[in-house]
């Protein structure tokens, strides 16, 4: 497995997290064209190589749920259709059990058109428009004490970042 010079690679690998981190906010479909555009600007095999694998170990190990959609895009448009290598079979292998896995979740895509009730029994419908933004269902219970203390992380949490989310509570 041919790779490339350690200071070339350790340069490389800090720009790639800090590009990673500048779109971490966006929204799946973005994060998946900006990934193809890194790839697609790389002339040099090894160097392309890097970069596709970085991008999907970053996808696919992200801590941000539904990521992973990333991860499965990069693997299916550049590791599974041949256009770059991995590093050897049995990684190819794991990466594509992990797709297969992932794929049947559907994390990471518009959920699907729910209508759930309020408390006087009107109907609420949810997901029925494409969005751009995250959703978070949070299903509780007030007499639960896991929920509650849950629950205040949450405010706190959504109070003090910026992320693109709608957060729906349903009791």
């Amino acid at each position: 497995y041919a790779q490339l010079d350690s200071a070339v690679r350790t340069e490389l690998d800090t720009k790639l997290a800090a590009y990673f981190a500048a779109i971490e906010r966006a929204g799946t479909d973005v994060q998946k064209e900006e990934c193809d555009f890194l790839i697609e600007t790389c002339t040099d095999s090894l160097m392309r190589q890097h970069v596709a694998l970085s991008a999907y170990e970053h996808y696919r190990d992200s801590k941000v749920m539904g990521s992973e959609a990333v991860a499965i895009h990069v693997f299916d448009k550049w590791f599974d259709s041949g256009k770059v290598k991995m590093r050897d079979e049995n990684e190819l292998l794991a990466a594509r059990i992990f797709a297969e896995f992932n794929r049947r979740s559907l994390i990471g895509n518009q959920a699907p058109e729910m209508t759930l009730f309020d408390m006087d029994g009107d109907p609420i419908t949810l997901f029925d428009e494409p969005s751009d933004r995250f959703a978070v269902l949070y299903f509780y219970d007030t007499s639960c004490s896991t929920c509650r203390m849950q629950s205040i992380l949450l405010r706190r949490l959504f109070r003090e970042e910026d992320f693109p989310v709608d957060f729906i509570a349903v009791y």
